[in-house]
């Protein structure tokens, strides 16, 4: 039996053992991990083996038994929550739909990517890759929580462009806990909601506590929509925990409260069009 035979079927210390028999791996990272699940066998806690098991898997990219793993992990008060993974690319455009603008006077507008790992040369680099003005129009597209990490409906997310530090894992979850967020890699995401909110279509900008990265890395997100006919009169979407100040920016940019979806924290966000 494979390890998502024996995990549908609630064998859990069957589908570790055929792991731990069967993985090898030089990846330092893994075998890092590979050495937390095997020292977790000798537990009698079944949710603690079980969650070290779903990390591991949802590193090694096997994000079906990293679902499965952790479904067994959440205790029974906890079954009903909604579980979701999703991939981490590295390039939103090589995955995300984007569509570039081409409506009359907006020839000229365009944007400069900043590179996490700066360097002056490096930058001059990307300033020469200018890129004309483009949206990601997801359908079905979901949102993390609080975390405000746009995520496809066949489960795709990127860190780079939506996340102020891709590398720092409390800047990737945000005003989420662990409870929402448990488990971060490199490549994968996993999610573990309180519940699902349904929306039709909104513009997410998201929000952020410290000031200077509200304007420059959520707000100035309104120059792009301000340039999208299509997307005028779209709600914007935003986190319950947006500050006072930070909505009187929205207010007096013409985006008053009727006009704002907020999201609540540890809950999954799921939009018709996003």
């Amino acid at each position: 039996m494979t390890v998502h035979d024996l995990l549908r079927s609630g064998q859990l210390q069957a589908a570790v053992s055929s792991v731990l028999n069967n993985q090898a791996t030089d990846d330092r990272n893994l075998n890092f991990l590979l050495g937390k699940l095997r020292d977790g066998t000798s537990s009698s806690d079944v949710h603690e083996s079980a969650n070290l098991l779903a990390h591991f898997m949802l590193a090694t990219g096997d994000l079906v038994a990293a679902h499965l793993a952790y479904s067994i992990a959440l205790p029974e008060s906890q079954a009903h929550r909604a579980i979701e993974t999703a991939r981490v690319v590295s390039v939103p455009t090589d995955s995300f739909p984007f569509e570039t603008v081409t409506e009359a006077g907006q020839s000229e507008f365009a944007l400069e990517p900043l590179l996490v790992d700066w360097s002056a040369t490096r930058q001059i680099l990307a300033e020469q890759r200018r890129v004309p003005l483009r949206v990601a129009r997801l359908d079905s597209g979901q949102v993390f929580g609080l975390t405000f990490l746009p995520v496809t409906a066949d489960g795709r997310t990127c860190l780079n462009w939506y996340t102020h530090n891709p590398n720092n894992p409390n800047k990737i979850a945000m005003a989420e806990d662990d409870s929402a967020i448990p488990l971060i890699c490199s490549n994968a995401i996993l999610g573990s909601f309180e519940g699902v909110d349904e929306y039709r279509v909104g513009v997410l900008i998201g929000n952020s506590e410290n000031f200077g990265h509200w304007l420059l890395n959520h707000l100035a997100r309104l120059a792009l929509t301000s340039c999208v006919s299509s997307l005028k009169g779209v709600p914007l979407v935003i986190g319950e925990n947006i500050t006072p100040g930070q909505l009187e920016c929205l207010n007096r940019m013409g985006y008053p409260e009727p006009m704002l979806i907020r999201l609540r924290k540890g809950r999954l966000a799921r939009f018709h069009t996003l």
